[in-house]
């Protein structure tokens, strides 16, 4: 069975074209199994990373399109085999979506072995890396919205600084995930003494700098941010907060 018969991709082949799925529910339990097999094939290195790159990208439009599949992906081990493949550059990209849909399915214990696994050093690893920032931070924000407790412990000073270099010397597409990450850590946080310690005039500045992006989500969550922070201020009676 070829790949584009097994999947109904119309794609005309071409791995690097945009890939346009119309699968019916039904169909999905002959699916996956097979991909799961293609996913351990051995031949040329390079034609076996093209191959994998490919079905690994089928599964992240399986978990776009039905998240109800994560959870079965996960059990089948398809998350771990993504975080180890963090380490093949040709199969980076593919890897970093799956591993950013997970939280979707909102499970905590998926979610902390993730983590245990090692999942937050391998992100620090890309999270300079031009072709990968973007999505790294897309990662850690929709890690934190799910599950605040595992992520902010991982968060300090340091990062938060490396994150507001980055975003004032990035184009607009990564700036963007940057102050949507730091408003999430700045809704989550509840600590006062936390937020004072970790923010200051750079990154209240990168996030105001968002409020005129004219994403509805970035802008609403850059509000919020705004509103945790302003209402503190107030509890405290402090203006320099």
């Amino acid at each position: 069975i070829s790949l584009n018969q097994l999947c109904g991709l119309n794609n005309n082949g071409d791995p690097s074209s945009e890939m346009d799925f119309e699968i019916d529910i039904n169909d999905v339990d002959k699916i996956i199994d097979p991909l799961f097999d293609l996913l351990h094939i051995k031949s040329n290195q390079n034609e076996n990373y093209a191959t994998i790159n490919i079905i690994l990208n089928i599964f992240v439009e399986l978990t776009n399109m039905l998240p109800i599949l994560i959870k079965r992906f996960y059990e089948k081990g398809l998350f771990q085999y993504s975080l180890n493949t963090l380490a093949i550059p040709e199969l980076m990209k593919p890897s970093l979506n799956l591993i950013g849909n997970l939280p979707i399915y909102n499970s905590i214990s998926f979610i902390q072995n993730m983590i245990e696994n090692g999942l937050f050093p391998r992100l620090m690893q890309l999270i300079q890396n031009i072709d990968h920032t973007s999505i790294v931070f897309w990662i850690l924000s929709n890690y934190l919205e799910a599950a605040p407790q595992f992520i902010i412990p991982l968060i300090d000073i340091n990062l938060i600084n490396l994150s507001v270099g980055i975003g004032e010397q990035s184009s607009f597409h990564v700036k963007r995930e940057i102050a949507y990450f730091l408003s999430t850590l700045i809704i989550f946080i509840n600590n006062e003494s936390a937020i004072k310690s970790l923010f200051n005039e750079r990154t209240i500045d990168l996030i105001a700098e968002m409020l005129n992006s004219g994403v509805e989500n970035l802008m609403i969550r850059c509000i919020f941010a705004f509103q945790k922070i302003l209402g503190l201020a107030v509890q405290s009676g402090s203006i320099d907060f």
